[in-house]
């Protein structure tokens, strides 16, 4: 079964750039690409007609088919146009689709319809798998031919780590998890943390990745896995460790992002100033619906 794509643009480079990668994702697999533009009328008057800005997002649509097209010869692409805030249209659209792509940066008069801050945003909202791919992606950027995942010390890191598991194997990647814990600085302080303790908490910590490790091989023969384990930053060692990789999958709880990752501007370098795709998978992923565009007509076929 085709995996439904959903391509969030507003004629940006960004945008631009989701569009390219979402078009090489077709070389591996059947896909049926969607590219959605969100026409925000908040910002007129009350009552204003809204119809002679439309071509604007029309437009941009249009491109979005070109780029698709062109990266991907024979991949089809429909067109959606609709209606409200970017975050809670675009989260209402994940319903419909298995992967959701947005560009992390935006550069075009739509400025305002896509933030930096909407990976943030979507993040926890999103009812399917979420990529957002760096405007600075290239798909010969020289990538190492890995897959990453961060994984946390809770249920939502399963999720991640299968799904990481699952892309390393249809890409032919490597999947390379990723393990990162801390001691808070109130008890490093406090010298509460002896030599026997903190042996113990390691230990702790190598279980919960070879649980992980071991599980992935189990279900993936074929697939190439290795591990890091380290005290310290959780995202200063995967921004490290995935600069170069293919894909970094993170998990999410539909609140956030696995919580060791959320710490003030963390979530910021992951998901905007990353030089590889970062895929958020939500812990619930269950999710059906359909796409309502705004006007007859402003859903366009292949």
């Amino acid at each position: 079964m085709p995996e439904r794509i959903i391509v969030a643009t507003d004629g940006g480079a960004a945008s631009h750039t989701a569009l390219r990668w979402a078009a090489e994702r077709a070389v591996t697999r059947p896909v049926l690409i969607t590219a959605v533009s969100v026409e925000e009328t908040d910002w007129l008057p009350v009552g204003a007609d809204a119809t002679p800005y439309r071509r604007a997002y029309l437009g941009a649509l249009d491109t979005a088919r070109i780029i698709i097209e062109t990266a991907s010869p024979g991949t089809g692409v429909e067109r959606v146009l609709l209606q409200g805030s970017p975050e809670d249209a675009l989260a209402k659209a994940s319903e419909s689709a298995d992967l959701l792509v947005i560009g992390s940066k935006h550069a075009s008069a739509l400025a305002n319809a896509f933030h930096s801050t909407l990976s943030l945003q979507l993040a926890s909202r999103t009812r399917c798998a979420m990529v957002v791919v760096p405007v600075e992606w290239r798909a010969d950027g020289g990538v190492d031919g890995e897959i990453v995942v961060a994984l946390d010390t809770d249920e939502s890191s399963a999720d991640a780590v299968d799904r990481a598991a699952e892309e390393a194997e249809i890409l032919g990647c490597r999947l390379h998890i990723v393990h990162s814990w801390s001691i808070p600085t109130t008890v490093t302080i406090g010298e509460f943390i002896s030599p026997e303790s903190y042996d113990s908490l390691r230990a702790a910590h190598h279980e919960v990745l070879m649980d992980a490790v071991q599980r992935a091989r189990a279900e993936h023969p074929t697939l190439h896995v290795s591990q890091t384990l380290q005290v310290g930053d959780p995202a200063a060692l995967v921004g490290h460790i995935a600069a170069h990789a293919r894909l970094l999958v993170v998990g999410t709880h539909h609140r956030g992002l696995v919580g060791s990752l959320v710490l003030g501007s963390v979530s910021h370098d992951l998901l905007v100033a990353m030089p590889c795709p970062i895929m958020v998978v939500p812990g619930d992923p269950t999710h059906r619906g359909t796409l309502d565009p705004v006007v007859a007509g402003a859903q366009a076929g292949r």
